[in-house]
């Protein structure tokens, strides 16, 4: 047992100096690509705004499944819902200049 530990450890530190060394990812793009050079950036509430609007319009448009089996009910999200949420987010941000 001990020599399984002391393999693995020996494993473990023999990646961190490496790892040490690598400089930091900085990120190339805005947050989720919507900013452009004529547009600010998007702040995060408004990308939470738009993703609690378009998840709201989604369920409406396409309201969950309800199934009853056997006095159980199960309920499955509409397989449609996820591309018209995607569309909707879009939608808002367009709005909202981004």
């Amino acid at each position: 047992m001990r020599h399984v530990l002391a393999v693995t450890a020996t494993l473990l530190l023999s990646g961190l100096p490496a790892h040490a060394q690598q400089q930091p990812v900085q990120p190339q793009q805005p947050i989720g690509g919507w900013a452009s050079q004529n547009s600010p950036q998007p702040r995060l509430g408004d990308m939470q705004d738009c993703r609690a609007e378009a998840r709201r319009q989604a369920e409406m448009r396409y309201p969950p499944q309800r199934i009853v089996n056997r006095g159980r009910e199960v309920t499955f999200e509409n397989p449609q819902q996820f591309p018209a949420e995607t569309s909707f987010f879009g939608d808002c941000m367009r709005r909202k200049g981004f």
